[in-house]
């Protein structure tokens, strides 16, 4: 189904992003097969954050604080891009931690709901394009 999705978009992207599913992951992909992906089950484009995607995000703050190893002042989600695998949802946040300050989190969000912090990105500033990693 997906090389008939992602046929006009050529072979070796084709073939990469299946390669990629069966893995149940796109960390081996290269980064500019996933930037501009917006077919089902792919990336979508950033845009900004719903009360939803604060929720999810407040469901791994405690987990982000530990592992950025300080007190985060602030704690509000700016901006948001997902990409979908078959077992989970993956959101890319910004998240505004500092007057000036910024992190990039990763969650991952099973079919049941639940949310896991898969990796942050501290450090970042307000200008800091979010982008998949």
């Amino acid at each position: 189904m997906f090389i008939m999705i992602l046929k006009d978009k050529g072979v070796q992207k084709c073939l990469c992003v299946i390669h990629c599913y069966w893995l149940h992951s796109f960390t081996h992909c290269p980064p500019f097969l996933l930037t501009n992906m917006a077919q089902p089950g792919g990336s979508s484009r950033v845009r900004n954050a719903t009360a939803e995607d604060q929720q999810i995000a407040d469901q791994v703050k405690e987990d982000v604080v530990e592992k950025v190893g300080r007190k985060l002042s602030i704690f509000i989600v700016v901006g948001v891009f997902t990409d979908e695998v078959p077992a989970a949802n993956i959101y890319f946040m910004k998240v505004k931690v500092e007057d000036n300050d910024c992190a990039h989190i990763r969650i991952h969000v099973n079919r049941n709901g639940k949310a896991h912090l898969h990796s942050v990105q501290d450090h970042k500033s307000q200008d800091s394009q979010l982008e998949y990693f």
